[in-house]
């Protein structure tokens, strides 16, 4: 953790971190819902890739049957401003994807932002309020960047829904020639 920006930033082609809690917490016997020890290290690894310029991600979490805590650490990590959370049962997916979306009042208002934006700079104003709050050149850059997600989500809209079929076609138990029953797991990060 120490050298997270270090490595972040070592060659161009790493665009971002990602947190294991379980490599970072287990053998130092720490509690993997030790929620300030998690709190701690999801803003020390974001604020590392951050400063390198890449994307924080989140660590898998292993009880695939808790769907509840599963969400309440990916929350924890977008507050944090990490974009994702690694998934290890196809069970995972929609609960990350859940978390990770901008919200539709999100949107619109990154909307009002990159608009009020265009109008500032054509003014020459460094700052300005939509919605009641002061935004500047920081709020901004966010603003683009959930406008830019947003887009991206509805474009992959179609194909995210042909993968769900998939997906739910490939988790079925089927049976193979010999009779035995198979079952396909995958890993995914969103």
């Amino acid at each position: 953790m120490r050298r997270a920006f270090e490595l972040a930033s070592a060659h161009p082609r790493v665009k971002g971190l990602q947190l294991g809690l379980g490599d970072l917490f287990e053998p130092l016997g720490i509690a993997l819902r030790e929620t300030a020890a998690i709190q701690q290290a999801m803003f020390a690894l974001s604020m590392a890739a951050g400063e390198a310029g890449v994307f924080a991600y989140d660590s898998a979490f292993a009880d695939i049957r808790d769907q509840g805590g599963f969400q309440a650490e990916a929350r924890l990590a977008r507050s944090f401003g990490f974009i994702g959370k690694s998934c290890i049962h196809p069970s995972q997916v929609a609960l990350a994807n859940e978390v990770f979306q901008p919200t539709p009042d999100e949107i619109a208002h990154a909307q009002r932002v990159v608009e009020a934006a265009a109008e500032a700079d054509e003014a020459s104003r460094g700052a300005y309020v939509v919605d009641g709050k002061m935004i500047d050149g920081p709020f901004v850059a966010r603003a683009r960047a959930i406008v830019a997600q947003a887009a991206l989500n509805a474009a992959s809209g179609a194909a995210s829904k042909q993968d769900r079929e998939s997906q739910k076609a490939m988790s079925r138990p089927s049976r193979r020639p010999d009779g035995a029953r198979r079952r396909a797991v995958s890993a995914c990060l969103t």
